[in-house]
């Protein structure tokens, strides 16, 4: 159910052109959501603990650099 909720949501977020960041403390949780993002239209991206602090900034630039064009 909260599924399907959270899927609403971006289609109505997607539809207004709104961007989503979802924060989560819970590698599970972040699984979960990776999961779920699979089965969507949307681009993800997923940035945990092991992600190299070098791969971050280059995601961080590219997603801030997008915003700004």
């Amino acid at each position: 159910m909260l599924a399907q909720i959270l899927c609403e949501l971006l289609e109505l977020w997607h539809r207004e052109g709104h961007k989503v960041l979802i924060f989560s403390m819970s590698l599970k949780i972040l699984d979960l959501l990776s999961s779920l993002m699979e089965t969507t239209r949307y681009k993800y991206l997923t940035l945990d603990g092991s992600t190299p602090q070098d791969e971050r900034a280059c995601h961080s630039s590219a997603r801030l650099g997008a915003q700004t064009a």
